[in-house]
Formats: structure tokens, C-alpha cells, sequence
């Protein structure tokens, strides 16, 4: 097991518990949808979080999306291509009131940082 302090310094802070804010919440009530994305291992996770939140939690099923780079096929080989996370949040049709969540072992991710970056251009949270 990797200690925090192996990782770049900010991602020691990621390691602590979240706190809700208004602009982490506010998009919800306006309809907007959680998006994990993820590559490898930490993108299943992703979607198996998406999936499981309907039956779990009763949101509406297109509520929470899960992303993984390389769409199905990366559920059995590797991807992590950073160009297709742009592709994938265009054919979501990503918009400023939905919250993206990126999954990455590494903290270095191609796929994760690429949609992280898109979606702070588009004003997403």
C-alpha cells in the first residue's frame, strides 16, 4: 500500500472527506447529473458507482453516468486515451450543471486530467 506522501503534494488533500457546498450541490437542483470519469480500474469503479445508485439510492438512472475511457471494450483490455474523454463528455452533452468526479490510481491519468480540463472549460463544476 502507497502512503500519501508518495503522491504529489496536493493529492494529500484529496485523501480527506469532502465537504458539501452550495456550488457542489447547486446543480442538482437543477437537473444536473454526477459524471465519474476514469480510466482502467478506477473508471469500472466509476461505473459500477453509476449503476449501482438507482437501485441503491433511487436517483433516476441517467442522474449518475460513469465514464470509462475506451466505452465497453476497457471493461476487459487498457485504455487511456485523453482525447476520448472530450468525445465522451461531447456525446454526454456535458453542460455547466452537471458535476464531474475524476477517478484516477495515479493522479496522472491522461483520460481524467483531459476531461477534468474540459470540464472546467465548460463552466462545469
Amino acid at each position: 500500500m502507497r502512503s500519501t506522501a508518495a503522491c504529489p503534494r496536493h493529492w494529500g488533500r484529496a485523501s480527506r472527506p469532502m465537504r458539501s457546498s452550495p456550488a457542489r450541490s447547486r446543480p442538482f437542483s437543477r437537473r444536473g447529473r454526477l459524471v465519474s470519469v476514469g480510466a482502467g480500474t478506477p473508471g469500472e469503479l466509476g461505473v459500477l458507482l453509476a449503476v449501482e445508485c438507482s437501485p441503491t439510492f433511487g436517483s433516476a438512472p441517467a442522474q449518475v453516468v460513469g465514464l470509462i475511457d475506451g466505452g465497453q471494450v476497457a471493461l476487459t483490455t487498457v485504455e487511456d486515451d485523453a482525447e476520448s474523454a472530450v468525445r465522451d463528455l461531447d456525446a454526454l452533452g456535458l453542460t455547466a450543471d452537471d458535476v464531474v468526479v475524476g477517478i484516477s490510481a495515479s493522479g496522472a491519468a491522461p483520460y481524467v486530467i483531459a476531461a477534468i480540463l474540459e470540464t472546467r472549460r465548460r463552466s462545469a463544476v
